[in-house]
């Protein structure tokens, strides 16, 4: 359909960004109507055994806003990857690959390997939600995990937006 659209409408950086606008509207909504629903229904059942959380409590609000923003990160970068690679097995292979299995590959033992998985979303939003399995010998900052995500979000539009324009020319 791609195809299609660039042949109706020429423009590509108007489409790309457009299209750039929608994924991340939709998978905002998506982020807060699963991660809000999540929280509310578990906190509501953990109320009942007095060991809930408000979301007023303190880094909750933090966690619940990286967690919804991992939805429309996801969604940028899928689509980055699919204007660089444009076939659908080699985007969600590359993707999967990247995104996903790439971080949990990375040990925090040596100092580059941690540097190199504190430069991932997916280890940005561990550090975010402060989720930590045995102490950590590289440590970093809530501020450089939000950076990580701030930069791989305008990674990806500026990827898509630019690559596209540059496709087939």
């Amino acid at each position: 359909m791609i195809r299609a659209t660039f042949v109706a409408v020429p423009a590509r950086h108007g489409v790309m960004a457009a299209k750039l606008a929608v994924v991340t509207a939709v998978s905002l909504g998506y982020g807060l109507v699963v991660v809000g629903g999540s929280f509310f229904v578990t906190q509501a059942i953990l109320d009942g055994k007095d060991v809930g959380l408000s979301i007023t409590d303190p880094g909750v609000l933090e966690r619940l806003l990286a967690s919804v923003l991992m939805a429309p990160l996801t969604a940028l970068v899928a689509m980055a990857i699919g204007v660089l690679v444009r076939h659908s097995f080699g985007t969600l292979s590359t993707f999967v690959l990247a995104f996903m299995l790439l971080p949990l590959a990375l040990s925090e033992r040596l100092y580059a390997t941690a540097v190199l998985g504190h430069l991932t979303p997916y280890r940005a939003w561990m550090r975010i939600a402060d989720i930590e399995f045995g102490s950590q010998p590289y440590p970093w900052t809530a501020s450089g995990a939000w950076t990580v995500y701030a930069v791989w979000a305008v990674l990806a539009a500026i990827l898509t937006v630019v690559v596209a324009q540059r496709r087939d020319h």
